[in-house]
C-alpha cells in the first residue's frame, strides 16, 4: 500500500492494554501515516495508558459511564468514526478493540469504500474479525518467537469465561491456507500454474482477514511459502512466483483422464489443442517434452487406447 495513505486510529482503552501500543503503531507504519490518533476511556480511572498517550501523541477522549451496564466508550468511538468518515479525508480506519459491538461500524466503513484494519486480542469474536479487511491479533504479534505464539494461542486464563478463551481456531489452520493457495495456482493454468507472490498475498488477505505469516512463526510471506510442503517459490527476473512442486504423472491415470475427456466429446475430438488444455487444467506443470516426446501427438499415440489421426483424437 501507498505509505502516504491517511489513517484514523481509534483505540478502545476499556479492553485494550497499553502494553500493545508499540505493536499497534509499528504495524501501521507499512500502511501509511496516522493522522488521527484517538483513544477513548474514562480517564478518571488509572488504566495504565497515561504514559503511552504522551509518548505516542494520542488524543484522549474522556467518556464517563453515565449508566451502569452501558459502554459509553463504544458509542463515542462510533460517533467519532462516522464524523471522520463524512468530514475528513481518510483512507484507512484502524479500530483497536476486542469488542464485537464494532462489527456494524466496520461494515459501514467498508460500504463507503474505506479500508478497515481491526486490531485486538485472540479472544475477539469472529464476526468483528471477518468484518474487517484485515485483522491483527495483537497478543500473537507481540509474541517473540514461534513457541510464544503457540503459548499465546493455547493458554487460557482460568478466570476467563468460555467466550473469552483463546484457541488455535483463532488462527486459520495451515492446511486450509495451503488448499486455498493451490486453488489460486490452479486458476492460473494459462501461466503454467505460476502465481505472482504479491498477488497471492493480496488474495490471502482478502480471503482470510486475520491472515499474517507472523502467527505461524515467519517474518516474510516468501519464507512462509517455502516451508509449505508441495509448494515452490521461484524468481523470474525481478518477481517471485509460487507454483506446485512437480508431481510424477502416473501414465495409467493420464490415459484414463484423456479417455474420459474424449468420451465426453462423443468419443472423438477434432482439435488436439482441446486435450492439451484439459490436461494443463488438471496437471498445471505438465510438459510432453519432459515426458520424453518432442511432439504432443507422439505423446498421445504412446497410449494403447488412443489413436491420433492428423488433428483428430479417437478411442480404440
Amino acid at each position: 500500500m501507498d505509505d502516504k495513505r491517511k489513517i484514523a486510529v481509534l483505540i478502545d482503552s476499556d479492553n485494550i492494554s497499553y502494553n500493545y501500543v508499540k505493536t499497534i503503531f509499528d504495524d501501521l507504519e507499512e500502511y501509511g501515516v496516522a493522522n488521527y490518533k484517538r483513544i477513548y476511556g474514562d480517564w478518571s480511572r488509572n488504566n495504565g495508558w497515561k504514559e503511552s498517550i504522551l509518548q505516542y501523541s494520542l488524543n484522549p477522549i474522556q467518556q464517563y459511564s453515565y449508566t451502569t451496564g452501558k459502554n459509553a466508550t463504544d458509542s463515542s468511538m462510533i460517533i467519532d468514526a462516522m464524523d471522520i468518515l463524512y468530514t475528513k479525508d481518510i483512507d484507512i480506519f484502524c479500530l483497536v478493540t476486542s469488542d464485537s459491538d464494532f462489527t456494524r461500524l466496520s461494515m459501514r466503513l467498508r460500504e463507503e469504500g474505506k479500508f478497515v484494519i481491526g486490531m485486538g486480542e485472540s479472544k475477539t469474536p469472529k464476526p468483528f474479525v471477518r468484518s474487517c479487511n484485515q485483522f491483527k491479533y495483537l497478543d500473537l504479534l507481540q509474541a517473540d518467537d514461534e513457541k510464544e505464539v503457540e503459548s499465546a494461542i493455547t493458554n487460557v486464563d482460568e478466570e476467563n469465561s468460555n467466550n473469552d478463551k483463546v484457541s488455535k481456531e483463532e488462527v486459520t489452520d495451515i492446511s486450509v491456507i495451503k488448499s486455498f493457495i493451490v486453488k489460486v495456482i490452479h486458476s492460473n493454468s494459462e501461466t503454467g500454474g505460476k502465481t505472482d507472490l504479491g498477488t497471492l498475498g493480496r488474495k490471502l488477505n482478502e480471503k482470510f482477514s486475520e491472515f499474517d505469516v507472523r502467527y505461524y512463526g515467519y517474518n516474510k510471506l516468501s519464507t512462509f511459502i517455502e516451508n509449505i510442503d508441495g509448494l515452490i517459490l521461484q524468481k523470474d527476473t525481478k518477481r517471485f512466483y509460487v507454483s506446485e512442486k512437480e508431481k510424477k504423472i502416473n501414465r495409467k491415470d493420464m490415459e484414463k483422464f484423456i479417455i474420459e475427456v474424449v468420451q465426453k466429446n462423443n468419443k472423438e475430438i477434432k482439435n488436439m489443442s482441446i486435450i492439451h488444455e484439459e490436461i494443463k487444467k488438471k496437471y498445471p506443470n505438465f510438459s510432453f517434452k519432459e515426458q520424453g516426446y518432442n511432439q504432443f501427438s507422439k505423446f498421445l499415440n504412446s497410449f494403447d487406447r488412443i489413436v491420433v489421426s492428423g488433428n483428430r483424437i479417437k478411442i480404440k
